[in-house]
């Protein structure tokens, strides 16, 4: 069955779309209502597809992707769009709620983090509401930063005070949801119990380092440790979500359509 999307025509007195050039407009116009296309506006699509679906060439096609990204709009990455306001333009009904909270769960997470940033409040009440199955997914760590020393291992000096440095310290803006929060309790609590040096200077220094990997893959840290007993925070051993493997394979299978003269 074919899926029906609805563009209001204020579209066109929009001032940000007043101002694109024709091609500009008809690739905003394209990632609005293409057939890869969700009600969550975070989708995937190679971008061989978009460049064979409006005429452009891929050079064309990344150039105007990058200006919608710099610009705030719209994000291409690894083979994903997302689209910043999609949502504001729906009407949140129980059903639709329930389509983007599915989409969602199957969206890479930084796209998600992405999306959610500068949106009203209804929109990230639903994130909220879906977090407990972002759990699922799986970021890529930041392979320009690889750390040989592990982070948290405590200095010799004298505790004063038993301090819960999770009820203290300030946590990053890419990190501040349940997912982690609750499983940095659990990290805090577990320091405690094993009885290390533990002091807010210490869990503060932890949780900035943490920043850089996003709020899934940090958790992930924090639990792989907890579950092999070690004191500090490392790399995952297991980066791989599969989702990687799945877009592979689905460019791989457009390069042979392209080979054999069915795409071009």
């Amino acid at each position: 069955m074919a899926k029906q999307r609805y563009v209001n025509t204020k579209i066109w007195r929009d001032s940000y779309i007043e101002n694109l050039d024709p091609s500009e407009k008809l690739l905003f116009l394209y990632l609005l209502t293409n057939p890869d296309t969700n009600i969550s506006g975070i989708y995937e699509i190679p971008i061989k597809i978009i460049a064979v679906d409006i005429g452009f060439d891929k050079e064309m096609t990344k150039k105007i992707l990058d200006r919608f990204h710099k610009d705030n709009k719209i994000k291409y990455k690894d083979g994903w769009i997302a689209i910043k306001n999609f949502t504001l333009h729906q009407s949140i009904s129980p059903k639709i709620k329930i389509g983007i909270e599915t989409e969602l769960n199957n969206a890479p997470v930084d796209m998600v983090l992405w999306v959610t940033l500068d949106e009203n409040i209804e929109y990230t009440r639903t994130i909220e509401e879906v977090s407990h199955l972002i759990k699922s997914n799986i970021i890529e760590s930041n392979t320009n930063t690889n750390p040989n020393e592990p982070i948290g291992s405590a200095p010799k000096k004298d505790t004063k005070k038993d301090i819960t440095p999770s009820k203290s310290i300030n946590i990053p803006i890419a990190l501040n949801n349940n997912v982690f929060k609750n499983k940095w309790k659990e990290w805090d609590s577990y320091r405690k119990k094993a009885k290390w040096k533990w002091d807010i200077g210490m869990a503060q220094k932890q949780v900035d380092w943490l920043e850089q990997y996003g709020f899934m893959n940090a958790s992930k840290m924090l639990e792989q440790s907890m579950m092999n007993g070690w004191q500090g925070v490392f790399e995952l051993k297991n980066k791989s979500s599969g989702k990687g493997n799945s877009e592979d394979n689905r460019s791989s299978a457009i390069d042979e359509l392209i080979k054999e003269g069915v795409l071009k």
